[in-house]
């Protein structure tokens, strides 16, 4: 019982570093509202290709962990994580988009199907100005498209989903526009 306090108290010392400030009436206030998302990908390059291209982020850096650090963090079982970021419009501010790929680590894909498929994160959401080029360019760089065509969402906007490389799904929600410009 002696040991099991003392992991209790310091489990709940990290989660409020981790989500921020509890207040008394069970609040929190995160210290970031920006959240970033790691995506473990087959092949690096095409991800990169894929979310540069086709969806229109930026690289923007990109860092490595060694595998002694993610062993002691839970990360990995012993493997390095090298780590390219992207966001939107190039902000080091925004989302982060953090793709890796360990090829040494055995990872199998997911099945993605559908969004009920199987448990856990299913799709990305991006929000654009013209949904109309986002269109374009998944056209030009030879994206699968998972809807049929842009699915109104009753508020002069319109979504797609598309498959990045791996197959996961990508949503890009934004307003449609004519061929002169026009919404």
């Amino acid at each position: 019982m002696k040991r099991i306090v003392p992991v209790c108290v310091l489990s709940a010392a990290v989660l409020t570093v981790v989500a921020g400030a509890v207040h008394r009436d069970g609040s929190v206030t995160f210290s970031d509202p920006v959240m970033d998302l790691g995506v473990v990908v087959s092949d690096l390059d095409a991800a990169i290709a894929f979310y540069t291209q086709v969806v229109g982020l930026q690289k923007t850096g990109g860092f490595t962990v060694g595998p002694e650090f993610c062993s002691a963090a839970g990360l990995t079982s012993g493997h390095a994580l090298n780590i390219t970021i992207l966001t939107p419009n190039g902000d080091p501010q925004a989302t982060q988009l953090k793709l890796m790929s360990v090829p040494e680590a055995g990872s199998r894909p997911a099945d993605n199907r559908w969004v009920p498929s199987q448990l856990g994160f299913r799709y990305l959401t991006f929000f654009v100005d013209d949904l109309s080029a986002a269109q374009d360019r998944i056209r030009q760089h030879g994206a699968v498209l998972a809807s049929s065509s842009p699915v109104p969402l009753g508020d002069g906007r319109s979504l797609i989903l598309v498959r990045d490389p791996d197959g996961n799904l990508v949503e890009i929600i934004g307003r449609t526009s004519d061929r002169n410009g026009n919404d």
